[in-house]
Parts: C-alpha cells; structure tokens; sequence
C-alpha cells in the first residue's frame, strides 16, 4: 500500500486549515431570502418566493449555530458532494482543472441563501448522480437516475419557472449515453414532464399547506403593461395598457407616476416609495382575496400581447439588453460581524480577500450571459479555424449556445430585475454540461 508523502500531509494539511478558516468565515451567514423567518408556522408564510423558499428557509431550525449559518454549510456540503461526483468522472486533466475553476465559482455563490444559491447546490448534487450512470440500466443504475430527477425536482422548487432549463441540460447529458430511440423517446416525454411538473406541484404545495396568497405573477404582468402604457407606439396600446393599470393605481387618476416612476432595470420602482417620484409608489400589488383582479390584469396582458405583439417585442428588446448584462451576484450584506475572537476575524478577512477577485470579474461582466454566448462563438470559430476541426465538438459547443439562448429568452420573457443571481446558476450548470460532454468523447476544451 502506498504511503502519503510529507509533501502530500502539508497539502491536505493546508486545505484542511483554509476549509476552517472560510466556514469560520461565512459565520454568521447571509441571505435568508424574503424574511420567511417573521411568520412562525408554514400556514402564516407567503408564496412570493414559492412554497421551497418559504418551507426551508422559515422552518430551517435554529439551534447551536444561527440558521444561517447552518443551511448555508449545509448547501455547500450538497454542492461539494455534487462537484465530486462530477469530477471523478473526468478523464482528462485539463477538463478536470477546468471544472474545479467553476466549481470554485460556483461554491462561493453558494455562500449565500439565496434560492439561485440553493437551487445550484441541489442542481449540481443531482447532476452529479446523473453524470455517474453507466450505460447498462442496471437496477442500481435506475435508482441512481430517480435520485438524480428527484434532487432536480426539489431543485426547480425554488424556482418553477426556470424548471425546463434544467431539465434541457440534464437531457443532453443523458442523451448522450442512451443509443435505443424507443428510450431516447420516452426519456423525451419523461422530461417534458419533469420540465412542468415543478409549477404544478409548487402551486399544489403552496395550496395544500394554506401560504398567503401573494400572486407573484402578478410582477410580470404588472411591468409588461406599465412599459406598454409609457413606450408603446401606439395610441391603442397606450388606451388598453391605461386602462388595465387603472385598478391597482395608487393614487386615483395619477397615471403620469407610472412614467415617472418606470426604470429599465426592473419593476421595484413601480410598487415602492423612491426619492425621484414625489407621487411613489404609483402602482400597489394585487393582495389575498383579490383573484378577480389578478384574472382580469392577466387576461388583459395575454389579450394586449397577442394585439400588439411587435409593441411586446420591442419592450422585450429592452429587458433582452439587462438580461444579457446583469451583474451581482455576489452581493453579501451582512456576512461579516465584529469579533474579538482572533479566528473569527482572520477567518472574515479570509473571505473578503477571496471575495476581491469575484467582484472585479463580476464588475466587467464575465459571470453574463452575454460573455456566457459570447465564449461559446469564439470556440466554435476556434474549433472552425484549427487544422484539427471537430465535428462533434462543434455540435457539443451548439447545445452549449442553444442552452445559453434558452437562458436568455426565459429570463426575458420573465424579466423583473437585473439581478445577475437570477442566471448565474444555470449558467454555471450549462459550463458543466459542456466540459462533461467534451469529456466523455476524450476532447480537451481548449
């Protein structure tokens, strides 16, 4: 049996002190999205941020450590069980130092609570379970690809919306290890399925365990018609907008609030008090006990699209623009604290030195989605130009773009915000996805 060298001891060594410091660091965690903690029991909880969100961060239990704390190492020790599982199954050294760059990324996103961080911890286990699976469907092997789909499912919890994403890139995982179409088929429809299933069963949940009713659909409907009514081309889309706005004005009559109060970057200004408009909020949000309302306002907006589509495409040029570029992701308030504790301190300034090269990166947008296609073209073109062109790289590099482009078009369509943790996570999958497929046919990405 071969022996450990002292070289070998120092490293592990080492790693083992700087894993320390930074859990020690993270303490006393950050996040905690949506103070799900004010309401005690599930019942008194609201659906804004889906049952997921409301269930584990409100009932995560308090105990020796913060809740903060203990979920957040928690979700990381679920993304570096998944990060193994992928590693191990690369064969190629440069991928494998590729791979444990983004897993580097994606661990230090993971640092915070928020349900993107949570999603890509829980993403990344189940992709980790699924890359594993050998071609003969042993029936250890079906049990290892229902864990895998299970993970996922609990994953998309967190956000329903951005389920077929996900489910995209698990497909072309697996695909790729599947040669009967008769399974190819059926694993289709399976994760066609799949794909839907987390809205539903999010809704049935949320139903099921009596959250507060909050309609967080609402938030798209209501920005959609607000910039129909301001930017529209047309004195018919001004009128229809207008009028379906008119039941959740603020203030009687003050239409030119909603204009005033209107920004590219996302819908907050339109419901909450800001310097810049007197009248604010213009618009307020459609509460429990009001359906009718929440049916009428979305009735309206499938209604104004569908007669107004190229006024639609041209606000959605708009949100396309932040979608592309939209940053911040890793915005950490509150996870340093003042200590007397010398460890605790070291363990702080430890993560904020780590933290420096993230925020530069993240600051000229190499965490977007733009610089995200952008990579894949200037690969395909790379692979284009060599004397050593690869078909079938080029083909793993196209459903590598396809995804990215899938990306960009569901947070269009469902653009509230320019938070760059809105994408980041299936950005990051969509990396693994990559060097997972070239790996497999024993192909370097660079």
């Amino acid at each position: 049996m071969s022996r450990i060298s002292s070289s070998q001891r120092i490293k592990v060594a080492l790693v083992v002190i700087l894993l320390v410091f930074i859990a020690v660091g993270i303490f006393p965690g950050t996040g905690g999205e949506g103070a799900q903690r004010e309401n005690p029991t599930i019942n008194e909880k609201r659906d804004w941020w889906n049952f997921a969100t409301a269930a584990l961060y409100g009932l995560w239990p308090n105990g020796f450590w913060p809740w903060t704390f203990s979920l957040t190492i928690t979700q990381l020790i679920i993304f570096a069980t998944g990060s193994w599982l992928i590693n191990r199954e690369l064969r190629l050294d440069q991928n494998r130092k590729l791979f444990n760059i983004l897993a580097i990324v994606g661990g230090v996103f993971v640092f915070q609570l928020w349900r993107d961080a949570t999603l890509l911890a829980l993403e990344t286990l189940s992709l980790g379970l699924l890359v594993g699976v050998k071609p003969n469907l042993s029936s250890r092997q079906l049990m290892r690809i229902f864990l895998a789909f299970l993970t996922s499912i609990i994953g998309c919890l967190f956000k329903p919306v951005f389920a077929p994403l996900v489910l995209l890139i698990f497909f072309f995982v697996f695909i790729s290890k599947v040669k009967s179409r008769k399974l190819l088929a059926v694993f289709s429809i399976l994760t066609f399925i799949l794909s839907i299933l987390p809205f539903g069963l999010d809704k049935a949940l949320s139903t099921g365990f009596q959250l507060n009713k909050s309609y967080p659909e609402q938030q798209v409907f209501i920005y959609d018609l607000s910039k129909l009514y301001c930017w529209g081309s047309s004195p018919e889309i001004t009128s229809s907008s207008k009028k379906l706005l008119s039941k959740i004005l603020a203030n009687k009559n003050d239409y030119e609030s909603i204009c005033a109060s209107l920004s590219p970057t996302g819908w907050d200004s339109l419901h909450v008090q800001i310097p810049e408009v007197e009248s604010s909020p213009a618009l307020r949000t459609i509460g429990a006990g009001e359906e009718e309302t929440l049916r009428e306002l979305e009735s309206g907006w499938v209604r104004t699209i569908l007669a107004n589509p190229m006024d639609w495409l041209m606000t959605k040029s708009s949100d396309a623009t932040q979608v592309l570029f939209m940053a911040n992701a890793f915005y950490m308030p509150g996870l340093y604290v003042d200590s007397k504790g010398p460890i605790a301190s070291l363990g702080d300034q430890l993560i904020k030195l780590i933290l420096i090269p993230f925020h530069i990166l993240d600051k000229i947008r190499i965490f977007s989605v733009a610089f995200t296609l952008l990579f894949g073209l200037i690969l395909v073109y790379r692979n284009r130009a060599s004397s050593q062109f690869s078909k079938l790289k080029e083909q793993i590099l196209f459903k590598f773009i396809t995804v990215n482009l899938f990306v960009t078009g569901f947070a269009t369509v469902a653009f509230i915000a320019n938070n760059g943790r809105y994408v980041l996570p299936y950005l990051i999958i969509s990396y693994f996805f990559l060097i997972i497929s070239l790996d497999r046919e024993k192909i370097n990405l660079f």
